[in-house]
């Protein structure tokens, strides 16, 4: 059985970023890293603070090579919802009329 070229080029990643991409999701990197910039944008604090947060190992991070920091959204998101604090209760308070 013979295949076509065009067969074989629609099974093959048009580039090779995309090669590396689909080996990449296989091992479960699909997702993309997030910077410091980036991390103190979404929680709409200073880069100082994220770097204080990482350096007293308060958030979660991946620490790479030459100091350089970064951040899985999914984690960080996940990190966030522990300080998630329910809406107070309201006490119901029983008033008795005396009769």
């Amino acid at each position: 059985m013979e295949t076509g070229a065009s067969e074989v080029m629609a099974v093959l990643p048009e580039t090779p970023g995309e090669a590396q991409e689909g080996q990449r999701k296989r091992l479960g990197y699909g997702e993309r890293l997030m910077t410091v910039g980036e991390v103190a944008d979404y929680l709409r604090v200073s880069p100082k603070t994220i770097y204080n947060w990482v350096s007293m190992g308060l958030i979660p991070c991946i620490r790479r090579r030459r100091g350089m920091v970064r951040f899985k959204l999914d984690k960080v998101e996940k990190w966030l919802l522990e300080f998630e604090q329910k809406g107070r209760k309201r006490r119901k308070i029983d008033v008795v009329m005396p009769v």
